[in-house]
């Protein structure tokens, strides 16, 4: 499977043509981690979101897992709300390669194709209100547990 359709399945990229894909992609790496590798820690100042071309990683919060993620899922997308410190960690679950989207350079993408940006801010609306929805429900689920 190609770079790009990975991208394409991702739900940051959804509706974006195949050359604004190109566009996003001429600014990126591929970084590739071993099993327990960090990605990012808590604390960590970052200027970068990250997409799993392959692989695993888990988002832990204080020992606590908070979601384990894989291909095509997108993480650290917090830094294109704000600038600022990391709060979790990022662990590499196995080895993995994950695409490194870089702050700066997407914002750069709004000079260049506007509608590209705000399709990629409304998806991005669209991904958090998704996860918020989840935990939601997970911290629902835990108070009636609890019998709250």
């Amino acid at each position: 499977m190609s770079i790009q359709s990975i991208i394409r399945g991702a739900p940051l990229f959804h509706d974006l043509y195949e050359s604004e894909i190109d566009a996003v992609l001429s600014n990126c790496n591929v970084l590739q981690l071993k099993a327990g590798e960090k990605v990012f820690s808590e604390g960590d100042q970052g200027e970068d979101l990250y997409l799993i071309l392959d692989g695993h990683v888990d988002i832990i919060k204080n020992t606590v897992l908070i979601a384990s993620l894989g291909k095509a899922e997108i993480f650290g997308e917090l830094i294109l709300l704000y600038e600022g410190i990391r709060s979790t960690d990022a662990i590499s679950i196995g080895n993995s390669d994950l695409l490194v989207l870089n702050y700066q350079a997407i914002l750069k993408m709004y000079d260049k194709n506007p509608r590209a940006m705000s399709i990629m801010m409304i998806n991005l609306c669209r991904l958090l209100a998704d996860r918020l929805k989840k935990s939601n429900i997970e911290v629902r689920n835990l108070r009636l547990a609890q019998g709250s």
